[in-house]
């Protein structure tokens, strides 16, 4: 979560198991932190997290 610019606006959503190219993996989207914060940024939201879910070290 680091590498997202102007983290204070941002929160990571709830984290989902699903298959992607069939390999099951974990998905969190990145959510605005409220109203006013996706108010003020005036920007996009930057996307969301894909992270393997077989592999110990990801």
């Amino acid at each position: 979560m680091n590498d997202v610019p102007n983290l204070q606006y941002y929160r990571l959503g709830d984290i989902q198991t699903q298959y992607y190219h069939n390999k099951p993996v974990y998905i969190a989207p990145v959510k605005f932190d409220g109203f006013f914060k996706y108010y003020t940024a005036k920007q996009k939201v930057p996307g969301y997290f894909i992270i393997d879910a077989t592999s110990v070290n990801t």
